[in-house]
């Protein structure tokens, strides 16, 4: 045998091997997924997750339209945030399928992961990387417990993560040549989409892709105005969509008491964050290297590889590339990283990236080649043992909370909804105060609801005249649950039962439910 057919052959082993760990690892993320897909959506951020799957459920109910009902803010029951791409398609399956929608919102959010594939492929070919790259990059996402427990949430991250994906694998075709048009069209599309169902996804993605377009045509240095011009079009599209929504579904939230309160520019700090935060240590310790490196980049290990490729001519501005991406969204919208755990979504992808370049490229250049899926699998094992073992923000292991299970005997939320579905007709409303303005109640009991946050400039008015905020729904019910003391106390309520004696009181899993008898 020759050296060139034992290198051939070895190669073949070595691509063989990571087709299996990268078919394993989908296969391992799939059984996550659908073996958990019926459980509540409370195991963590239930805030957020039931906030979404209220839009889908009332999209089933009332049909879709652009200023889609929330129904958790009062009346006039719209306050707009992202364009509802994902929730749309969860209400879309739900309604034909008759299924139930806890499931099918977070196998939709699985299948846009999946989907991510597709694109991850088609970069990996247009950068002309190696083919064990690309395999690496699988087998690593779908190990990877950022993805595996929250790609089969009920949020549309992993959506808005198809779309930027996509948008790159596009953008390449002509931020190196520039003359192809219709490529140009394929980004701004995928990049609108993209920027409408998250900006805080897509947007930092199209500012990288934005300059790296930009240092392109400055080392050309060849001033083909008309393709320019073109592409700079490309560019613009995403930012004016996103402007233009914005200012909709700014409009929308106007006509909302509560609303009002949650327009863009009353949230440029909570989003963006302080200088401060930028500039403390502490954020990089907790945010990118315990909730990052550690669980989804083997840490130190994963650290050297990366490190490796950088030092590689053929990797280093891939690479460096792949790492600004990750680090965009951390350096931009600072506060929202800290506060959310599950943001990182959005970002880890490009980390991941990075590591399966170094992986793929790098270490065939500096020791055999059949490392290379010894290496990917030893990674593996790090993403499994950090997936069961390390704990999260909530205090568990993300296996731990996948397999929890949620039901009116251990789960107070359910139990009130449930109350509350009995004692409450269905064309009936809720205010509910101490919840603050979560989705919870007002999803599982699947009823028109406000949720009365305790910063609601109004929040005295809510108590004497909740009815205000429902509009021409009739009041239900009030629930009162007690969390911070600011909520209505015992004396409160029993001024209100002696003003409206058609009222009743119902003690209800540590929550008073004041039924109005309508």
């Amino acid at each position: 045998m020759t050296k060139a057919s034992g290198d051939k052959q070895a190669t073949a082993g070595s691509i063989g091997l990571l087709w299996w760990l990268a078919g394993a690892a989908v296969l391992f993320a799939t059984c996550i997924a659908i073996r958990y897909s019926g459980q509540a959506l409370l195991e963590a951020y239930a805030f957020r997750q039931t906030q979404t799957a209220l839009t889908s459920y009332w999209m089933q109910k009332e049909g879709w339209h652009f200023a889609y009902w929330t129904p958790v803010a009062g009346f006039p029951w719209s306050v707009p945030f992202e364009f509802p791409i994902y929730q749309y398609c969860v209400a879309l399956i739900g309604e034909l399928g008759g299924w139930n929608l806890d499931r099918v919102g977070r196998l939709v959010s699985f299948a846009w992961l999946v989907a991510c594939l597709w694109p991850a492929f088609s970069i990996a070919r247009r950068l002309k990387l190696p083919r064990d790259v690309a395999l690496v990059f699988c087998a690593l996402l779908f190990t990877s417990p950022i993805y595996v427990f929250w790609g089969r949430s009920f949020m549309m991250e992993t959506a808005a993560v198809f779309f930027s994906l996509a948008a790159i694998s596009f953008a390449l075709d002509f931020i190196d040549s520039g003359e192809r048009y219709g490529s140009v069209l394929l980004f701004s599309l995928c990049a609108s989409l993209g920027c409408l169902q998250k900006i805080t996804t897509t947007g930092p993605v199209v500012l990288v892709l934005g300059c790296l377009w930009s240092l392109s045509v400055l080392r050309r240095g060849e001033w083909r105005w008309r393709e320019i011009a073109v592409a700079a079009c490309g560019f613009a599209v995403p930012l004016l969509m996103t402007v233009i929504w914005t200012k909709y579904s700014d409009s929308v939230k106007l006509a909302n008491p509560l609303g009002r309160q949650l327009t863009s520019g009353t949230l440029i700090a909570w989003n963006f964050g302080t200088l401060a935060q930028r500039l403390d240590p502490g954020t990089y310790a907790g945010v990118v290297w315990r909730r990052v490196m550690v669980p989804n980049a083997a840490g130190i290990v994963g650290l050297f590889l990366v490190a490796g490729a950088l030092t590689m001519r053929r990797s280093r501005a891939i690479v460096l590339w792949a790492l600004l991406l990750f680090a965009a969204p951390i350096l931009i919208f600072t506060n929202l990283h800290v506060i959310h755990e599950y943001y990182q979504t959005a970002n880890v992808i490009f980390l991941i990236a990075a590591l399966a370049i170094a992986v793929g490229c790098w270490l065939p250049s500096i020791a055999p080649r059949a490392l290379v899926p010894a290496v990917t699998f030893v990674l593996m094992a790090f993403n499994l043992h950090a997936y069961y073992k390390v704990k999260t923000d909530a205090g568990l292991s993300y296996a731990a909370l996948a397999k929890r299970p949620y039901d009116t005997t251990n789960q107070p939320s359910l139990a009130l909804a449930a109350v509350v579905r009995g004692l409450v007709p269905a064309d009936s409303g809720l205010v509910i105060f101490g919840q603050d303005w979560a989705s919870i109640l007002p999803y599982y009991a699947q009823r028109k609801s406000f949720a009365v946050p305790t910063f609601f400039a109004q929040y005295e008015t809510a108590w004497q005249e909740p009815q205000k905020f429902l509009g021409d729904t009739p009041l239900g019910a009030v629930v009162i649950c007690q969390s911070d003391g600011k909520e209505p106390g015992a004396e409160a309520i029993r001024q209100a039962l002696l003003l409206h004696p058609h009222w009743h009181l119902t003690d209800a899993v540590g929550c008073s439910v004041i039924t109005t008898g309508t």
